[in-house]
């Protein structure tokens, strides 16, 4: 995260092939799933915050503050943009990176039977199958 004086930059690019990976796995595993992308920010200013709107989670490792912002496949999906061709990297503009970004605690169920993305009850193993 970039912390100038005027700008803060939330990267958020991933390689193709991690796009295309992470499509493969959750036809793997089916309804139910979702693929998430985890994206995991040192805080290197902590006093200048974050808007009061924009409620993350942050740790504290080590003495380091960090942030860590989820986005469904689906939605980076709906927005992803080339960024370097060379590279086989893709990513998604600002805007569209805080229209979709979530936080990790929005992907958990709360009970079994909660409608949400993921129930960790519901978790399949290939040793079950």
């Amino acid at each position: 995260v970039s912390t100038g004086p005027t700008r803060r930059v939330w990267e958020c690019w991933v390689s193709a092939d991690d796009l295309a990976g992470l499509r493969r796995w959750v036809v793997r595993f089916g309804g139910g799933y979702i693929g998430v992308f985890a994206f995991v920010y040192q805080i290197m200013n902590p006093t200048a915050g974050l808007a009061p709107e924009e409620p993350w989670e942050s740790w504290t490792h080590r003495g380091k503050q960090y942030q860590l912002r989820m986005v469904a496949l689906s939605d980076y999906e709906r927005w992803v943009r080339t960024r370097s061709p060379s590279w086989g990297t893709v990513d998604l503009s600002a805007s569209a990176f805080r229209e979709v970004a979530r936080p990790f605690r929005s992907f958990l169920a709360e009970t079994p039977n909660e409608a949400t993305p993921y129930s960790v009850d519901s978790r399949r193993t290939d040793a079950a199958s």
